[in-house]
């Protein structure tokens, strides 16, 4: 693992563009001035303006991560070591601060990093292992991990309760739905689009896993129409896990079908890891931060451990089931110092160094003619030695080898068709939903 703040230093270490130091003493009341005499000791350091124009970074303090640029005009006075910038800061800077001085603006090596990572893929890819689909599973964030605006995606809710995203209580994920009734039965439901007039007479089934210390919490599909909604019988009150589910036979006049997470008034209770089943479905759009793959699906081995484990797919698919695709993607951008790369430290040199070759082509656009060659030519010098780091295969991602994981028989594969890529089981299946293998 790299954070952003390492590969920076690396950046800095290739272009040789950083002076690191500590205030001495406590700049002026109003932020403007950072105090250190160590500077005298750096190249220039005597001479006042000697670092006018530089670009000033806190690395500590209650203004870390702040930039300002060195005043071009009584920026530096060498007698005493201070620096004036053009823009105060927002506290005073206390003694004892961290500090970077730079030539080129630290926000293009950042820049240059995130540019870096993206040009190196495939061959820097993230491992990406994804949970999400259900076999068979017709609901859509039937996980509860999409929340915004205090609803969840493609959920709805009547009788007034309180609905939270939860991180706590989760069973499957990093998050689940927290529901509490409050003056009537609280509801939370989705009817998603199904052709009713295919499913008239054949049975669904509705599942959640529910936890909760309160009565009267249970599931139900609602068909609309003229018929009662079908309930599961309530849990068991028992502050723990347990999977509730409704199976019910869609009638002739059924206008929906709405699955339903109830929870009486004053009740509370946390629903995770749901399904509807209502038939097969061969074809799964895969995760949108998959870019490649899946190399490798898994199923979920017992329908009572949606954590797994997991077991290769034996040529039999089973509704109700999770599946685990692994697969690859792009490391996402880093945007603060902390954030982190998840790569090796081979592979920190090769983005470092192609970084460096970014951040002089990024400066070369904005020169004098007379220095524009001489940064293109250090551009690609270090673009060249990334080239050929690249090629030392220490330095390709643990993920590339994955596709060979792939079984040349398999009952799935998966398709591209423009920007949408689709996982797909190409076989016909009638088996029970929650057969043990």
């Amino acid at each position: 693992m790299a954070t952003a703040a390492t590969l920076r230093t690396r950046v800095n270490e290739h272009t040789g563009d950083v002076i690191k130091f500590t205030t001495t003493s406590a700049g002026n009341a109003g932020g403007t001035t950072v105090v250190s005499t160590a500077l005298q000791d750096e190249d220039f350091g005597n001479d006042d303006e000697g670092f006018a124009s530089f670009w000033l970074l806190l690395t500590s303090g209650s203004n870390s991560g702040d930039l300002r640029r060195v005043a071009r005009s009584s920026g530096y006075t060498a007698s005493t070591g201070t620096l004036t910038v053009t823009r105060a800061f927002s506290a005073q800077i206390a003694n004892s601060v961290t500090a970077e001085l730079h030539r080129y603006d630290p926000r293009i090596k950042d820049n240059a990093i995130n540019q870096a990572v993206r040009h190196l893929y495939p061959l820097l890819s993230l491992s990406i292992v994804d949970e999400s689909l259900v076999v068979d599973d017709r609901l859509s964030n039937s996980d509860f991990e999409t929340f915004a605006s205090s609803a969840f995606t493609s959920w709805s809710t009547s009788g007034t309760p309180t609905l939270t995203q939860d991180t706590t209580t989760v069973k499957h994920g990093s998050s689940s739905a927290k529901l509490v009734g409050s003056g009537a039965q609280g509801v939370l439901y989705q009817a998603p689009s199904i052709d009713l007039t295919e499913l008239a007479g054949k049975t669904v089934e509705f599942a959640a896993w529910i936890n909760t210390s309160s009565a009267n919490v249970l599931v139900a599909i609602d068909f609309g129409g003229a018929a009662t909604q079908s309930e599961s019988a309530a849990h068991t009150a028992d502050g723990s896990w347990r999977q509730i589910s409704v199976s019910a036979t869609v009638p002739t006049d059924a206008t929906k079908v709405e699955c339903r997470c109830l929870v009486a008034d004053g009740s509370t209770a946390y629903f995770d890891a749901a399904y509807l089943l209502a038939g097969p479905i061969a074809e799964y759009t895969i995760p949108s931060t998959m870019l490649k793959g899946p190399y490798l699906v898994l199923l979920q081995k017992d329908p009572a451990r949606p954590e797994g484990p997991y077991r290769p797919i034996g040529g039999t698919v089973l509704s109700g089931r999770r599946l685990q695709l692994h697969g690859v993607g792009v490391h996402p951008a880093l945007t603060s110092d902390t954030d982190t790369l998840a790569i090796h430290a081979f592979q920190e040199q090769m983005v470092s160094l192609l970084a460096a070759g970014f951040v002089f082509e990024t400066i070369a656009a904005s020169s004098g003619l007379e220095e524009v060659d001489r940064l293109r030519e250090q551009g690609t010098f270090f673009r060249d030695a990334a080239q050929a780091r690249s090629n030392d295969p220490k330095n390709q991602s643990p993920a590339r080898g994955a596709e060979a994981v792939r079984a040349s028989k398999s009952p799935w594969y998966w398709r591209e068709d423009g920007t949408t890529r689709t996982l797909v089981f190409p076989r016909i299946r009638s088996q029970p939903a929650h057969e043990v293998f």
